[in-house]
């Protein structure tokens, strides 16, 4: 079901479900979680609260997820959601994303059968990454939704255009871009500009505030050196390795 300001904002609702879909991520949010799951995930997407809280009411969205999904091999996919290749339980509709976890639900649901040596391969779905991370099968020959590609490309098309810079011959005189985003002149204005480039300046060997610093940086340096002794392990062999990304 889609509404065009929900589209706007790359939201779609399942009919069947009665659930909002984030075309993008292709998972399930509560009405409520939209703006946070845009904001966090979607920055550059803008939402008006108002607008959106009278499309949710007029579509009647309800709040919560529902309590139970059809599941199967043969229930059709979702729409809106993302399917995934996953693995089946041989003994119910159990499914799940790894064989560490199957292995788990076995001996816990299933404790009288022996493990088996291999598990079936089945398509799957989930509501969200969030907390409904249980996942139900779906028929195996259904095509995965593809529609947020015209969505991620309709946002690129629009980055664009707002990113788009016009390169506008300079002169001396002329206030640039960078200073009325800086503002630095208004900063400095009424102060005295050779006293500010003085604090900025790094102290000089006989400048009378070296020894200060100096003094300063041993007292940092040896009350951290006292946390070594109740410091994990791991985390000083991970300080005295020679990983270049901690460098």
């Amino acid at each position: 079901m889609h509404h065009p300001y929900l589209d706007s904002i790359n939201i779609v609702v399942n009919p069947d479900l009665q659930v909002m879909c984030c075309i993008i991520c292709q998972v399930a949010i509560l009405p409520n979680h939209i703006s946070g799951h845009i904001a966090k995930v979607h920055p550059r997407v803008c939402i008006d609260d108002m607008k959106y809280c009278q499309v949710v009411a007029d579509m009647k969205i309800p709040m919560t997820f529902p309590q139970s999904i059809i599941g199967g091999r043969y229930v059709k996919a979702y729409k809106g959601l993302m399917v995934h290749n996953g693995l089946a339980c041989n003994f119910c509709s159990f499914a799940c994303i790894s064989n560490e976890w199957m292995q788990k639900h076995h001996h816990r649901m299933h404790p009288s059968i022996a493990s088996p040596k291999q598990w079936s391969s089945c398509k799957m779905q989930q509501l969200n990454r969030g907390g409904n991370k249980t996942y139900w099968q779906v028929a195996g020959n259904n095509e995965e939704i593809h529609g947020h590609e015209e969505a991620i490309d309709r946002m690129e098309k629009e980055m664009e255009e707002a990113t788009k810079v016009m390169l506008i011959p300079q002169e001396k005189r002329m206030i640039s871009p960078w200073l009325m985003t800086t503002k630095w002149h208004e900063h400095v204005a009424g102060h005295d500009i050779g006293m500010l480039r003085k604090l900025v300046e790094i102290p000089k060997a006989d400048d009378r505030k070296m020894p200060g610093l100096s003094k300063a940086v041993e007292a940092y340096f040896e009350h951290a050196s006292t946390l070594l002794e109740v410091t994990d392990e791991l985390i000083l062999q991970r300080l005295n390795s020679s990983d270049p990304v901690k460098e």
